[in-house]
C-alpha cells in the first residue's frame, strides 16, 4: 500500500482514519504509555505524538517546552539529561517514555505521526536524524509520518 493511500484523502463514503491526539488523551494522561495503549484498545487507526531530544541524547514522548503543567516543577527536556527525564513523574506517577518505548507498545498496526518539538526555530537537525534512524529500526515505513511547526 502506498504512503499516499495510507495517510491520503479517503473514499466517498470511506471512514475517516480515527488518530488519537496524544494517544487516547480524553481518557488517559497525554503521551503516556498508558495513553497508547488505551488509543489501541479503543481501535485508533494511529495516533499522533509529540518527541523531544534530551540535551545528552535520547528521545521522549512529551509535548509541553517544560514540565510545569503535567510534573508540577520547572525543567525542559531539552536542558536536562535523560537520566533526570527518566526520573520525573508525571501526573498519577506517569513517567516520560521514550519513543523507542512508545513505538514497541503501539504494535505493527498502529499508524504513527511523530511530531518534532525543537526548543529553537531552525533547530532540531540532530532531533529529525535520530527519529529518522528509530522509524528505520522499527522498521514503520508507511505507517509512520513526521511532522514539525518548525521549518
Amino acid at each position: 500500500m502506498s504512503a499516499n493511500r495510507v495517510w491520503g484523502r479517503r473514499d466517498y463514503g470511506e471512514v475517516p482514519l480515527v488518530i488519537g491526539h496524544r494517544g487516547a488523551s480524553a481518557q488517559v494522561l497525554e503521551n503516556t504509555l498508558a495513553a497508547f495503549r488505551r488509543a489501541r484498545e479503543v481501535g485508533a487507526d494511529g495516533v499522533e505524538l509529540d518527541v523531544q531530544r534530551a540535551g545528552d541524547g535520547g528521545l521522549f514522548v512529551f509535548h509541553d517546552d517544560d514540565l510545569v503543567r503535567l510534573a508540577g516543577r520547572r525543567g525542559a527536556i531539552p536542558n536536562m539529561t535523560a537520566s533526570e527525564v527518566r526520573a520525573v513523574r508525571l501526573e498519577d506517577g506517569h513517567a516520560i517514555p521514550t519513543l523507542s518505548e512508545v513505538l514497541e507498545e503501539l504494535g505493527p498496526a498502529l499508524l504513527v505521526n511523530v511530531e518534532l518539538k525543537s526548543p529553537r526555530t531552525f533547530g532540531g537537525q540532530l532531533l529529525a536524524w535520530e527519529v529518522a534512524q528509530l522509524v528505520t529500526r522499527h522498521a514503520l515505513g508507511e505507517r509512520v509520518l513526521v511532522s514539525s511547526f518548525n521549518p
